[in-house]
């Protein structure tokens, strides 16, 4: 699983996100859940520490909740998720860049998430590899034998660039 936190300078001002926060958090340590902290116009400092203009929201939901435990757990998952290693809009010239970075961060976890298999017996693949032989005009032996080694190869590379030329 992958979660993206995008911080915005009211992001502190919703007791629902802080409390997806706690839950993200969570399955972070259970299940190893991959998780980015994006900093959108606001400094991981000042999540932090609860200051600037992101901590005046925080103080606004912390009066609403004054005494509340709650409080207490989400001033301390802001503080471990400014400690995490994230990407921030200020180092970026433009924010497609800064959007760029995003779409490939989450393109590796998915690649990497993504489990692949391979069906013990293929149905149907020996006529897909009669196509790709007869698209390229080769006979199967001019190819593939039981065991290759590096000679085999490169007359195999050889026959394939002669027939694609001609």
């Amino acid at each position: 699983m992958t979660s993206m936190i995008v911080l915005s300078k009211n992001y502190s001002e919703s007791r629902w996100c802080l409390n997806e926060l706690l839950k993200i958090l969570e399955c972070m340590e259970i299940v190893k859940q991959s998780v980015l902290p994006v900093f959108y116009d606001v400094d991981p400092s000042e999540v932090r520490n609860q200051k600037g203009s992101f901590g005046e929201a925080f103080a606004k939901l912390k009066d609403r909740f004054e005494g509340n435990e709650e409080v207490l757990k989400w001033k301390a998952a802001l503080e471990k998720l400014a400690n995490m290693s994230g990407v921030e809009l200020k180092n970026y010239r433009k924010e497609s860049e800064f959007i760029e970075v995003i779409i490939q961060w989450v393109e590796l976890r998915l690649v990497n998430e993504t489990p692949l298999s391979v069906a013990k017996y293929l149905v149907g693949i020996e006529c897909c590899k009669q196509d790709i032989y007869q698209h390229l005009s080769l006979e199967r032996n001019d190819i593939i034998r039981t065991s290759l080694d590096v000679c085999d190869i490169d007359k195999g590379i050889n026959v394939i660039k002669h027939r694609l030329r001609s």
